[in-house]
């Protein structure tokens, strides 16, 4: 298992298909993962084997997921107590890249950049969390304000392990946005509800001026 997860380009795969219902072809990893398609298979291969991935063909067209819900705890795990690996992050083309990651984009599967920050801020105003004894933990006030967004809180740590909630700071610690299960449930109701979509090539989640507008209303922006 340590051996699968030694790599780079693997790490990069995996975190790729964080996510409800993500699946991608060899061909796309590949691309995500910067390699060849002989090394590609390679990876997949060994990710396979160690029972990260699972593989299955429709048709002409082979598809890549996430094995089972406790690779994903394991996952997020790891990441929690891990620096940003270096080189893992898809590369930006441009200027507007940059920006458009600056404002909304997935990390491992969460709400990160501008607008992640501000979901967090506004539970935080809320007294969504409080400090328990393995860490953050929602409040009764955090359960009914995500159950009224649709998120089955029971059905998620049912399905889930690993952290519920937690601080996330993916780039600077004065800018955390929501990690954990719950964040990346949130996050699929945003994508379900047409309120973003993910960029094809890269990180970043374009909001529609509806969905920026529906953010706004379910998650306040907190002035300072």
């Amino acid at each position: 298992m340590a051996g699968a997860l030694a790599d780079k380009g693997r790490v990069s795969m995996l975190i790729s298909l964080l996510g409800e219902g993500t699946r991608r072809t060899a061909t796309e990893l590949a691309e995500v993962a910067g390699v060849s398609p002989p090394t590609a298979s390679n990876h997949l291969a060994k990710l396979t084997d160690a029972g990260l991935l699972e593989r299955t063909r429709e048709g002409r067209r082979c598809y890549f997921t996430i094995a089972s819900n406790g690779v994903v705890g394991a996952l997020d795990a790891l990441m929690a107590i891990s620096e940003p690996i270096e080189g893992v992050d898809l590369p930006m083309d441009d200027g507007a890249a940059e920006r458009a990651m600056s404002v909304a984009r997935s990390c491992y599967g969460h709400l990160a950049g501008a607008l992640g920050e501000q979901v967090f801020k506004s539970l935080e105003a809320r007294n969504a969390f409080a400090e328990g004894p393995s860490g953050m933990e929602l409040t009764p006030r955090g359960r009914a304000i995500l159950t009224a967004q649709g998120l089955d809180i029971d059905k998620l740590s049912r399905a889930h392990k690993g952290e519920a909630c937690r601080p996330c700071a993916e780039r600077t610690p004065e800018a955390s946005h929501l990690g954990g299960y719950i964040a990346r449930g949130l996050l699929d109701i945003m994508l379900a509800r047409g309120w973003a979509v993910a960029d094809e090539k890269g990180r970043a989640l374009h909001f529609s001026e509806e969905g920026r507008a529906a953010l706004d209303r379910s998650f306040p922006p907190i002035e300072g």
